[in-house]
């Protein structure tokens, strides 16, 4: 199936606002202080889940079965692979002070490894992966209100749809608000099935919608989400169960995706910042995954070359507030050079494998 450049470009600006927003919570000048965390946060996972629902699909030969199969190895797999990777080298980032932590013993690992095989993370320098189970629910619970309300009436099907939806976001807030600890943060989950279900609505009436998106309502709603911002009113971390409040939580959302498909129709209009916003969509779990670990090496770096004072090394998830650019660069670049490297070594090896049996077939014959 070909992939949608345009959801690959949302991607990558969501993940590049991943990264900013931790990168540097505020950015100060000597005359004023730009509050890019809180500005990004309104929206950079939102975005994902709009892109998930715009590309869910379902036709008379849906499965639900197949879907939980399909989400099990898009979000699980990749899980487990990159939560074991970080679990094997842990004590190694303590030993190098770049992280809080007494090392896992034996009894630890046994712990662990049984929480990860159950889709619980590690936290620590993988602390982004509270993402994936809430993601992995969201899309199921969303697959299974769109297929049982497959094949009704169309009236009928679009009201429970939307009761159904509703309620969701409804139990969503209620439980957001009131910190409720739900197994795999699935709260979230139901605050985010209204957002799916509005990039499912997107991709049906897209050609219609896209003619909105425009540099002028792209301005409006930046203007109205730094508005939000400076209001002080409240921020939106979904991690921290933050929501501002159940009143604007999803107005401020919808218009935050909406500045994001304006970025984003802007960019796929300039052939470099397209292609390297498709480049990170399509690696958008790479950079999740390690953007933090790039930011303490580049503190290590920074501490051996300019200083000597350890104190603040283990600060997450940065040390120093002034290197923000250098983190954004590195938690960009550093994934996506790793990945285009073991690529490379993994296309070489199987090239190899291919050439070792040509010329053992030569020899044989």
């Amino acid at each position: 199936m070909k992939r949608n450049d345009f959801m690959d470009i949302i991607k990558g600006l969501s993940i590049f606002c991943v990264v900013i927003g931790h990168a540097a919570w505020e950015i100060t000048t000597q005359a004023f202080a730009i509050p890019v965390g809180p500005f990004v946060y309104m929206f950079h996972l939102a975005a994902f889940f709009f892109c998930a629902g715009y590309l869910f699909k379902i036709d008379d030969e849906f499965q639900l079965g197949n879907y939980i199969v399909k989400r099990l190895k898009s979000l699980y797999l990749p899980f487990i692979k990159y939560s074991f990777a970080y679990v094997l080298i842990r004590n190694i980032f303590i030993s190098l002070n770049v992280l809080e932590g007494v090392p896992y013993t034996l009894p630890d690992y046994i712990i662990v490894i049984t929480n990860l095989l159950t889709f619980n993370g590690v936290g620590e320098f993988l602390a982004p992966f509270w993402f994936l189970p809430v993601m992995f629910w969201a899309m199921i619970l969303f697959a299974v209100i769109m297929s049982i309300t497959h094949g009704l009436n169309k009236r009928i099907q679009t009201l429970l749809r939307l009761m159904l939806i509703t309620l969701s976001g409804c139990i969503g807030l209620y439980t957001t608000e009131r910190f409720f600890g739900l197994l795999y943060n699935i709260q979230i989950a139901y605050l985010m099935i209204p957002i799916v279900s509005l990039g499912y609505i997107f991709r049906k009436f897209e050609s219609y919608i896209s003619g909105y998106i425009n540099a002028i309502t792209t301005i409006i709603a930046f203007m109205i989400l730094a508005l939000v911002v400076h209001s002080n009113i409240g921020i939106i971390e979904l991690s921290k169960f933050c929501i501002i409040n159940h009143w604007v939580f999803y107005p401020v959302t919808i218009i935050g995706i909406w500045f994001c498909l304006g970025i984003g129709k802007g960019i796929s209009q300039i052939a470099p910042l397209k292609n390297l916003c498709i480049l990170a969509g399509r690696k958008s779990f790479q950079i999740m995954a390690c953007h933090i670990a790039c930011f303490k090496l580049i503190d290590l770096v920074y501490l051996s070359l300019f200083s000597t004072a350890i104190s603040n090394l283990a600060s997450f998830p940065r040390s120093f507030e002034h290197l923000w650019p250098l983190y954004i660069l590195s938690g960009i670049l550093f994934p996506l050079g790793i990945d285009w490297l073991l690529t490379k070594v993994y296309r070489t090896a199987k090239l190899r494998e291919r050439i070792y049996m040509y010329v053992n077939k030569i020899k044989q014959k």
